[in-house]
């Protein structure tokens, strides 16, 4: 099962100690794509189709973004900042219903946050998840490629701060309340609905 984001972009370097760190960009602008450290400009990455470019910057915390342009205009903007230490969880389910037909089921994922309400990508501790009402735990999933960790259960590890969890709905109407929890940190909860649907016609 693998999870929403496809890939992970961080700015949290704690511990390096200032030593150099590569930033890379793959963009369609014809000159390359300008970084800016805290509104500040730092250089811009050029262009090579040829292969992967990027540049060398000292470990730094704060607001790192690209700006990228073509004919002179902004085609592209990508921001990527420090974070603190999560301080709570996040539920994000793709949708707020399902039919009750036993069969029907949505993707809700999980998320540390910080202080400030942003992502923490740094984040690989341990979440339970505990669902009340019309509904089960399909599965879990974090997309990470080197874990063993069962997919079925009630319990998965954040893998560069995301976990998947599959809710599957019972026959019966109602609400169904997910709740996820981890050591330290502010719960997070979110309810979903049960609603009627049509049996499946069968051709016999």
């Amino acid at each position: 099962m693998m999870t929403r984001r496809a890939y992970a972009t961080n700015w949290n370097w704690g511990g390096k100690g200032g030593q150099p760190i590569k930033v890379v960009t793959v963009t369609k602008a014809d000159r390359g794509a300008a970084l800016s450290l805290d509104c500040k400009l730092i250089d811009e990455i050029p262009v090579d189709p040829s292969q992967v470019v990027g540049l060398q910057l000292p470990d730094a915390s704060g607001q790192l973004e690209a700006v990228a342009k073509k004919g002179g205009h902004e085609i592209a903007r990508h921001l990527v900042e420090t974070t603190d230490e999560p301080v709570k969880l996040r539920l994000a389910p793709d949708r707020g219903t399902l039919a009750c037909d036993g069969c029907e089921a949505l993707l809700v994922a999980v998320e540390a946050l910080g202080a400030h309400g942003r992502p923490v990508l740094t984040a690989n501790f341990g979440v339970a998840f505990e669902i009340l009402g019309p509904g089960r735990i399909f599965g879990v999933g974090n997309g990470d490629p080197h874990s063993h960790d069962p997919e079925k259960g009630n319990r998965r590890s954040l893998f560069n701060g995301l976990v998947n969890i599959i809710v599957q709905a019972t026959k019966d109407v109602g609400e169904i309340k997910l709740t996820a929890t981890a050591d330290g940190l502010s719960p997070a909860t979110t309810v979903l609905k049960t609603a009627p649907t049509q049996p499946i016609q069968a051709i016999l």
